[in-house]
C-alpha cells in the first residue's frame, strides 16, 4: 500500500469500543491527535482546566455580575458524595462522572474544588488523579471542556 492510500484504524475509543476507519488521501500522515478531533474527542488532560487556577473565582467575581452559583449545602453534599466516589479500594467512575454532568459551569466545580479542600483538607485534582486511569481523567476532561466558565444572571 503507498503512502497516499494509508488507512488508520483507531480502535476501542472511549463508549463502546467503536471503531473508526479513516481515509487519508490528502496528507502522509495524520497524528493521533487528529484522529481524536475528527472524531469529536479531546485530547485534553483534567490538569489542562481553568477551574483549578486559584484565582477562576476571585476573576469571575470581579466582573461585578451576578452569576449561578451552588448554596452551602449542596456544595456540603456534593462534596460528600464525591469523597464517597473516590475510595482507595474501589472508585465509583461512574458516580463522579454523574455528578460532573450534573454541574452547570465550571464556577461550580471550582466552588466544589475550594469546599472540598475546606472540608477534607485534599486537593480534589490531586484526589481525581489517584483515583482514576487516564482515559477515565480524560472524560471528566472532556465533561469540564464542554461547560461554560460561568452563567451570568439577567
Amino acid at each position: 500500500m503507498d503512502k497516499q492510500k494509508k488507512i488508520i484504524i483507531l480502535s476501542t475509543i472511549a463508549i463502546g469500543g467503536v471503531s473508526f476507519l479513516i481515509y487519508n488521501s490528502w496528507k502522509k500522515n495524520i497524528l493521533y491527535d487528529d484522529v481524536v478531533a475528527r472524531i469529536g474527542l479531546s485530547n485534553a488532560s483534567l490538569r489542562d482546566s481553568i477551574i483549578w487556577d486559584s484565582n477562576f473565582l476571585t476573576k469571575v467575581a470581579k466582573t461585578n455580575r451576578n452569576y449561578s452559583e451552588l448554596g452551602q449545602s449542596k456544595l456540603k453534599e456534593i462534596s460528600e458524595q464525591v469523597n464517597n466516589y473516590i475510595d482507595r479500594t474501589f472508585t465509583n467512575e461512574d458516580g463522579l462522572f454523574t455528578i460532573f454532568e450534573s454541574l452547570k459551569s465550571k464556577v461550580e466545580v471550582a466552588q466544589i474544588k475550594n469546599f472540598y479542600f475546606a472540608k477534607y483538607n485534599k486537593g480534589l485534582l490531586s484526589e481525581l488523579e489517584n483515583a482514576l486511569y487516564t482515559s477515565e481523567e480524560k472524560r471528566i476532561a472532556q465533561i469540564l471542556n464542554k461547560m461554560p466558565d460561568v452563567i451570568f444572571l439577567s
